[in-house]
């Protein structure tokens, strides 16, 4: 699950995903709310700063398209929490293996629990 210092308009151009959105803002009066939302060509969801996305293709095949306010660029100010956080408890409709580099990167296996995102935040 990311989230970045941008805007997105995320949707797709064919198939099916079932999405998942975490805002990850420390203070928002949502922080840490899920919302769960099964994207088809003709759906789309506004994704504010600070607010993480992360999908599933739910279909045999399916296009994720992401729009942005401006150029994501590597390195870019952003947040990441695991997807498979069990406080946040998705239920995304495939299993997904953490030891599987083909289902899961390395990145996204050493991302953190929502309880720690902003742990060193707050203590420093």
């Amino acid at each position: 699950m990311h989230a970045e210092e941008m805007t997105k308009l995320v949707t797709v151009a064919s198939g099916e995903v079932f999405a998942a959105f975490v805002d990850l803002r420390p203070l928002s009066s949502t922080t840490a709310v899920v919302e769960l939302v099964r994207v088809v060509p003709g759906v789309q969801v506004l994704v504010p700063p600070g607010v993480a996305n992360g999908f599933q293709g739910i279909s045999e095949t399916s296009q994720y398209v992401y729009c942005f306010d401006h150029e994501w660029a590597p390195g870019m100010p952003g947040w990441s929490i695991t997807q498979l956080d069990e406080q946040l408890a998705i239920p995304w409709p495939i299993t997904v293996d953490c030891d599987d580099p083909a289902q899961i990167s390395a990145k996204d296996r050493s991302a953190v629990p929502m309880q720690d995102l902003h742990a060193s935040e707050t203590t420093s």
